[in-house]
């Protein structure tokens, strides 16, 4: 519904009463009403940057969910009906803007747009528009596999992959490890015992201090056997 017929709803409803009244505060309260049936679903085109794993994923005690965006439909019970937004986030500054008077632009403001430090993200949104079911079901095949964070033990991942061999479902397993000052994502569907598990860790360490090499060493010795 556009600014004007907003207008003549209102008059129609009360009359003169609804002279000098602040349109644009109006109309603003009726799109954040809409804003409230909207859903929204972000992801990520990239699964290997640290701060996505800090800020997402637990730290690393959690998990990074694969998507295939090539599938349709990508919901269950023709909710993709509702499916108006399907696209990358843009990266900007943020401006001030005027709904009423565009508003696509301000609608592509409110639910598309993001500071420029988010731009590492790569963040892909769907968003679902008039809609007042709080849960979509993902279609069978969108889910295509499992990135554990580095924390997350192996008998964990076991456990969690004989509950899916169960439920019938095709995922792919990889975990994050550390390789110098990156991430890398590695497959864990048949995992290589020296992919190291948190229990066994093998420590070289290179001092002048003999004694401070062994204390280094027991310190570690220590935090293997706790871990």
């Amino acid at each position: 519904m556009n600014m004007k017929k907003h207008q003549l709803a209102v008059r129609k409803e009360w009359g003169d009463r609804v002279d000098g009244v602040d349109w644009n505060t109006i109309y603003k309260k009726l799109q954040l009403k809409r804003i409230a049936t909207s859903k929204i679903c972000c992801f990520s085109l990239v699964n290997n940057h640290p701060l996505l794993w800090a800020h997402y994923a637990d730290k690393h005690r959690g998990v990074c969910l694969v998507f295939n965006n090539t599938i349709r439909p990508r919901l269950k019970n023709n909710f993709e009906e509702f499916l108006k937004i399907d696209g990358r986030v843009m990266y900007q500054s943020f401006t001030k803007l005027n709904y009423c008077t565009d508003i696509i632009e301000g609608l592509i403001h409110l639910f598309a747009v993001k500071g420029k430090d988010w731009k590492y993200e790569k963040e892909h949104r769907y968003i679902l528009y008039d809609c007042n079911t709080d849960y979509f079901d993902f279609a069978p095949g969108f889910l295509t596999g499992v990135i554990f964070g580095m924390k997350v033990r192996n008998k964990e991942i076991h456990s969690f992959q004989k509950e899916v061999k169960q439920l019938g479902l095709n995922l792919t397993f990889e975990k994050a490890f550390k390789e110098n000052e990156s991430l890398s994502i590695k497959n864990f569907s048949k995992p290589d015992p020296e992919l190291v598990d948190q229990k066994r860790v093998n420590v070289s360490i290179v001092s002048q201090d003999l004694v401070l090499q062994k204390q280094i060493k027991a310190i570690f010795d220590e935090m293997s056997r706790k871990g």
